[in-house]
């Protein structure tokens, strides 16, 4: 379990009301009791030592890295997140925030959360933000995919409105091509559309 003690509370636009913790230390419960109908545990601290610390401080230099291009790409994440995460004091509160601060489910969080010891956690960070950054990379390529096919779409959209309004002012029936050259270059047209007039009519 986390120890923690109350950060801040607030009620949802639905009335429910929300309490955000701030966790404090790693602890395992040791004994459940009961006494006058409470339940009460005793708790022993649990900070799991690393055996490799440069290598510790390496996967969390790495950690937080991905962590602020995750945040970067997320837009369901505020950037002030990152500020925060890296004014922890220690790179073991540095990757529990960033595990909580994850756009995971919350299962897939709280099995981070658990994950001990810390070189252990901080792999598994840095699978879970590699994927995450894979796919948010994915999801804005399709995004810019989709808004440049609707731009070609709108670009070719007014293109044929104002090859129709060439039309209309040259006659639905004029289809000799040097007068359709001579009007289009009078109206000093784009190149694009000049040349798509002319070869509508060829």
């Amino acid at each position: 379990i986390t120890l923690r003690h109350d950060f801040a509370r607030a009620e949802l636009a639905n009335g429910t009301p929300r309490l955000l913790l701030e966790g404090v230390a790693r602890a395992r419960v040791s004994r459940y009791a009961t006494a006058g109908g409470v339940l009460r545990a005793t708790l022993k601290g649990d900070v799991p030592a690393d055996d490799e610390p440069a290598e510790t401080a390496a996967l969390a230099r790495r950690a937080m890295s991905q962590f602020e291009e995750d945040v970067s790409l997320h837009r369901r994440i505020p950037g002030e997140v990152v500020a925060i995460v890296q004014s922890a004091p220690s790179p073991a509160r540095q990757a529990y925030a960033i595990a909580a601060h994850l756009a995971l489910p919350q299962e897939a969080r709280q099995v981070l959360l658990e994950t001990a010891p810390l070189s252990t956690l901080l792999r598994t960070l840095d699978t879970t933000l590699t994927g995450e950054i894979e796919l948010l990379r994915l999801e804005q390529k399709i995004e810019q995919d989709v808004r440049g096919s609707v731009f070609q779409n709108q670009r070719e959209f007014y293109l044929q409105e104002q090859l129709k309004a060439i039309h209309r002012e040259l006659g639905q029936d004029d289809d000799d091509l040097a007068d359709l050259e001579a009007e289009v270059d009078r109206k000093g047209l784009p190149d694009a559309i000049k040349t798509r007039v002319l070869r509508e009519h060829r």
